[in-house]
């Protein structure tokens, strides 16, 4: 990009609001809510893998923050 990895933070930073790592975090969220709505994948773990979080587990308990409920209910 031609652009330090700090000023790339900054900047992240500036237009999102966010740090980089939540900013990431939240395009994950994002991807992980199409995927469970649409049906694709039947369990938590798949749709984690599918979107590079480490465990189902964990992707509930964020999803859970973020959205207010239980990504098991769309699958």
């Amino acid at each position: 990009m031609g652009i330090s990895r700090k000023t790339l933070y900054r900047q992240i930073r500036i237009r999102a609001g966010l740090s980089a790592n939540q900013f990431i975090q939240e395009l994950r969220l994002l991807q992980a809510r199409e995927l469970i709505d649409s049906g694709q994948y039947q369990t938590l773990r798949q749709v984690a893998e599918a979107v590079g979080l480490r465990s189902g587990d964990y992707l509930s308990r964020l999803y859970r923050e973020r959205f207010g409920k239980s990504p098991a209910t769309g699958l």
